[in-house]
């Protein structure tokens, strides 16, 4: 069978999985949230610069660092 066949299949077979569902759903309230929205964008913004200006010896402490200050925000339930 093609590759890209069974990639298909497999594809269309996670999206119909519930927690697939579940991730869109949240993804969804959180897109309409736009306070939410705009800290969850400046976690990922951090968390990249971290990952781009820093040594992979560095960036784990620094990305250990960056979830304590955000764990209060991890914890709202939209997140």
């Amino acid at each position: 069978m093609d590759i890209n066949k069974k990639a298909k299949e497999f594809a269309n077979y996670i999206k119909t999985t519930d927690e697939f569902k579940l991730m869109n759903k949240c993804k969804h309230d959180l897109d309409k949230n736009r306070s939410i929205k705009k800290q969850f964008d400046l976690y990922l913004n951090k968390k990249n610069s971290i990952y781009s200006n820093n040594s992979i010896q560095n960036a784990p402490q620094m990305i250990n660092n960056l979830n304590r200050e955000y764990k209060d925000f991890f914890n709202t339930p939209i997140v």
